[in-house]
């Protein structure tokens, strides 16, 4: 995530998180400053990008929920399932414990 800071239509500052540097222009548009990120700046970028991919996990792990639901009802629906079913429902809810222990825990940085 970078930062731009814009003042009277002109871009004045950027933040930019992935080349990790900071850009100044004065009035005229012209570059007055860049410079790389400081230790702070760094730490924040860090912290902003575990932040979004927290973010993304907790969806993805919800609409797998979804899904896992709708899988969970079709096996149940199974009168004499065979041992392979058996065996891979197994997996599938081991996997399905995992992603609601990470939710509880709030360790989003996967969703395996």
């Amino acid at each position: 995530m970078s930062q731009r800071i814009h003042i009277g239509g002109v871009l004045r500052e950027l933040w930019d998180d992935d080349a990790r540097t900071y850009t100044s222009w004065g009035k005229d548009g012209k570059q007055t400053e860049q410079r790389p990120y400081t230790a702070a700046e760094a730490a924040a970028a860090d912290a902003a990008a575990a932040e979004d991919t927290a973010d993304r996990n907790r969806t993805t792990v919800a609409d797998q929920a979804a899904a896992a639901l709708d899988a969970n009802a079709a096996y149940l629906g199974t009168a004499s399932p065979t041992n392979a079913q058996v065996a891979a429902q197994v997996k599938a809810l081991t996997r399905q414990a995992n992603k609601l222990i990470r939710l509880q825990l709030g360790k989003l940085d996967g969703t395996d």
